[in-house]
């Protein structure tokens, strides 16, 4: 419950990232920074520079453990954008979608002009979608 608690915190601040650069001699530089404040906070952290090293660092168990989760939210993503749209998949075509996932490996599901146009419109008030569609009719 606590981990929830702190993961709905941070998409509070939606500000906040974490930029990864490649791994150099086993050590990543993350950098950080949040809307609540100005500051650039960059560190370093030993992580190995394979997954023999990460384990020899960590444990097999942790190691185990952060794929796991990273491999969750990968497929919950993955099944979200299948769910939406203009033709949402249905469940066997998710399941499908899930089964030919590879962690790490991100395949996007891309929206057609057609979706973003909409969902822009939605965006819009009453007011300002009138306005458009009468100026779209002038220019046919």
């Amino acid at each position: 419950m606590a981990k929830r608690q702190e993961n709905a915190a941070l998409k509070e601040d939606e500000s906040t990232s974490i930029e990864q650069d490649d791994v150099v001699g086993g050590v990543i530089t993350i950098n950080a920074t949040t809307n609540k404040s100005d500051r650039v906070v960059q560190a370093t952290k030993r992580i190995g520079q394979n997954l023999e090293e990460a384990v020899a660092l960590f444990g097999a168990e942790v190691v185990y453990s952060r794929f796991k989760q990273a491999t969750v939210i990968e497929v919950q993503a993955i099944m979200r954008r299948a769910m939406i749209g203009e033709t949402p998949k249905s469940d066997e075509e998710i399941q499908k979608l899930v089964a030919e996932h590879k962690p790490g490996i991100t395949t996007r599901i891309r929206k057609t002009k057609k979706e973003r146009a909409l969902e822009m419109l939605e965006d819009l008030t009453d007011e300002d979608r009138e306005a458009l569609l009468e100026k779209l009719l002038a220019k046919a």
